[in-house]
């Protein structure tokens, strides 16, 4: 079966994107912040018991210690953080709300915890909880939710129709490009922004975090993996305008520098100019910079809002 939601597309053949300020690169900084059960397994971890105190433990620090820090770098920079949020967040970490809203955070949708993936509901019940995810969200920071990661990247064939009906425009569960890509849905509008692929794991780090340690070595954490594209956009001033998220799992949150080092690896060299060099896109007005350029560069070649 082809997947119909999107159309192929070679990089190497679309229209060009420009992002604003001439930029090559949009630094994308965007957070998970998650809630887990203490009386269910930590999915993912191949354990089946619970309480898992060393799994549990590791998630907790990023809730207690782990999210200030990096607000912290983020201040440095002036970077807001586009957060990948489960909604009982809101209630069970108060705190951290307060403290991003103080910052302007954009907050997305990311389910109501990692402890249950959309994959677990029943199709009666998908529409329902993302329905409630928006609610959450919206009445504890204000702002309705545009974007969305389901937990552990989970999503069924009906779940890009459900969000853009409820008002979502962007999902990042599906890491397949290194620009947005519109999707098909039955009404509404959506795009696909690629964060996904930061979630990938080799089995070396599948491998750590079964044992409960922090992976390190994922491409998202920076300093622990070369960024091949955005080297690329560096060093070509023809190369396509590209998305770098630079993303933090929630159990490595905090505990090195990985996103400072990664910011400062996307800071522009002498002579070149990249979008997060004065003005990144997350900074002022969020993602819709990004989303604009996208959407204008792919309109009339790759309809957005086609049927599915």
């Amino acid at each position: 079966m082809d997947n119909r939601r999107y159309d192929y597309s070679p990089i190497i053949r679309r229209p060009r994107i420009e992002w604003p300020n001439h930029g090559r690169i949009a630094l994308w900084v965007a957070p998970n912040i998650e809630y887990f059960h203490y009386n269910m397994p930590i999915r993912g971890t191949g354990s089946n018991h619970w309480p898992d105190v060393p799994g549990y433990s590791l998630r907790d620090y990023g809730a207690r210690v782990g999210v200030y820090r990096i607000m912290e770098v983020l201040d440095k920079f002036n970077i807001r953080a586009s957060v990948l949020l489960n909604a009982e967040v809101c209630e069970k970490h108060p705190a951290i709300i307060e403290e991003g809203n103080k910052r302007k955070w954009e907050w997305l949708g990311h389910g109501l915890t990692n402890s249950v993936s959309m994959l677990d509901y029943t199709p009666a019940e998908e529409r329902g909880i993302i329905h409630n995810v928006k609610e959450i969200i919206t009445k504890a920071t204000g702002k309705a939710p545009k974007g969305w990661l389901g937990p552990g990247l989970g999503e069924t064939h009906d779940t890009p129709d459900h969000l853009a009906a409820e008002g979502f425009e962007y999902v990042c569960d599906w890491g397949n490009d290194e620009q947005p890509t519109p999707m098909r849905v039955k009404s509404g509008r959506m795009l696909v922004v690629p964060h996904g692929q930061c979630q990938q794991k080799t089995g070396r780090q599948r491998q750590l975090k079964t044992a409960h340690h922090p992976v390190t070595e994922s491409p998202c954490v920076p300093g622990c993996q070369p960024y091949s594209h955005d080297d690329r956009a560096q060093g070509d001033a023809h190369a396509p305008a590209r998305m770098q998220p630079l993303h933090q799992p929630f159990p490595e949150m905090g505990r090195h520098v990985g996103i400072q080092t990664g910011i400062d690896r996307a800071r522009p060299q002498p002579g070149e100019h990249a979008q997060q060099d004065h003005h990144p896109p997350l900074r002022d007005q969020g993602i819709a910079d990004q989303r604009q350029a996208g959407e204008e560069a792919a309109r009339g070649k790759h309809p957005a809002h086609a049927q599915a």
